[in-house]
């Protein structure tokens, strides 16, 4: 049911048609694709501090109209905030969208937020992206008490946000495929962004805009690669491994090819730069693991290296 069309409208305010001027402006910034249940849902918490279905439809027209200008100008706070503080300037990107819930109700404060508070958000950020926080069971009651969190970091009490912790383990990391439909992808690479990560060809910076713009599979790059794990017998779904995924254009990426790591990192990796190279992409820096063309202990000692990363960005 279009619970929209359960209000009452006004003579100078029309929902649909300032829905629309506003899903235009989304779609020019790329992130016209918020569902409708979560654009109801972030109205609902703005107003209401609750998002439940019964609450939404609850809403008057009035309200709604009152609120209306306040809702719009958090939405572009929250894209600016998921442009410029998490390098995420694409909706595909976005590990949840009921994310946008809570952040719709932090920008919708008038008062700017201090650097402590916005420092508190980044990690729930990060410590939401990282969990089945919204993949199971009641996603109102969790996007509700994410708001409740979001009242106490807008009053300075950082207590109960402190407790929230992060569900991501390394065996995740090793078995989750490596996907855009998949939440603990698209958290995954936003980390990486994080690290401002090196070209492992050329040794230069990539440009993380473009690689982010939009989902390109060219841009991204299996460490161990496709075809040689292929011929090593491991299965499709340990090939897919998230931990096997760096940033890569598409040009370096054909230079190495199908070429076992053996080659590739001592013949295409610049030797005076393989520590700060690696590092940026969060790849292990021990040689022998490439030498001896090790997959099983690449993918562990990397795993360690990301969870590493999310507790770094967490605390």
């Amino acid at each position: 049911m279009d619970l929209m069309t359960a209000w009452t409208w006004t003579d100078d305010f029309h929902l649909l048609e300032a829905m629309n001027e506003l899903q235009e402006e989304l779609e020019e910034k790329s992130f016209g694709d918020l569902t409708q249940s979560i654009f109801l849902q972030s109205i609902s918490g703005l107003i209401q501090n609750n998002t439940t279905t019964i609450s939404v439809t609850e809403l008057s027209g009035e309200q709604v109209r009152d609120n209306w200008q306040n809702f719009c100008e958090s939405l572009r706070k929250i894209i600016d905030f998921l442009s410029s503080e998490i390098n995420c300037s694409h909706i595909d990107f976005l590990p949840f969208q009921q994310q946008v819930v809570a952040l719709t109700k932090f920008f919708g404060f008038s008062e700017r937020p201090t650097a402590d508070q916005l420092k508190e958000l980044k990690a729930w950020f990060w410590k939401t992206s990282f969990s089945n926080r919204y993949s199971t069971g009641q996603t109102t009651d969790k996007m509700n008490s994410d708001i409740e969190r979001i009242i106490e970091i807008r009053t300075n009490n950082f207590t109960e946000i402190r407790k929230l912790k992060y569900t991501t383990t390394k065996n995740e990391l090793i078995d989750t495929k490596f996907s855009k439909a998949n939440p603990l992808t698209r958290s995954f690479l936003l980390l990486m962004v994080q690290h401002k990560p090196t070209d492992l060809v050329k040794n230069m910076k990539i440009d993380i805009t473009k690689s982010l713009s939009e989902y390109n599979r060219k841009q991204y790059h299996h460490i161990f690669p496709n075809e040689f794990l292929k011929k090593q017998g491991f299965p499709t779904e340990k090939i897919f491994s998230i931990a096997n995924f760096c940033f890569l254009p598409a040009d370096s990426n054909k230079q190495i090819s199908s070429k076992n790591p053996s080659e590739y990192f001592f013949t295409l990796v610049p030797d005076n730069n393989f520590n700060d190279i690696l590092s940026s992409n969060l790849i292990p820096l021990t040689k022998e693991i490439y030498e001896k063309n090790n997959y099983n202990d690449f993918l562990e000692k990397r795993a360690e290296l990301i969870i590493a990363e999310i507790d770094r960005l967490t605390n």
